[in-house]
């Protein structure tokens, strides 16, 4: 297996640490699979800056990496906080993190189609994930 790593460097750095942390994960989940996966970090995807796009041998998985501790709170159209304090959706201030995600998702399916790639895959199934440290 090989990991190909494109995109840029975080400007922030916990996005930076946690990428490298999710590169280990992903070694230690398939470095036996004998299959390339493709990491596209921090890049733009219809005017969303997203922290990471994982093409996987069999999914696509849009992650935004998010840098709270403690007890976690929310729902998929409410708030969420961590120990009371508010968690909202990236620099756009979306309600919460799901819904920054359900975004980033339709806007790289979009930019996929735009540019015919993937074509014969259902596009309607790319996965998303919150990362928290601490």
């Amino acid at each position: 297996m090989s990991i190909l790593l494109y995109g840029q460097k975080a400007d922030r750095t916990h996005e930076n640490k946690m990428l490298r942390a999710f590169i280990q994960a992903l070694k230690a989940d398939w470095g036996s699979a004998g299959k390339d996966i493709t990491l596209i970090a921090n890049s733009m995807w219809d005017g969303h800056e997203v922290d990471l796009v994982c093409v996987l041998p069999t999914a696509i998985l849009v992650v935004d990496f998010k840098h709270y501790s403690g007890h976690l709170i929310g729902t998929e159209n409410g708030p969420w906080q961590v120990d009371g304090a508010a968690v909202k959706g990236g620099s756009d201030h979306r309600t919460n993190p799901f819904q920054q995600i359900r975004d980033y998702k339709f806007a790289i399916i979009e930019w996929l189609e735009k540019h015919q790639l993937l074509e014969n895959r259902n596009l309607g199934h790319i996965n998303g994930a919150v990362v928290f440290s601490g």
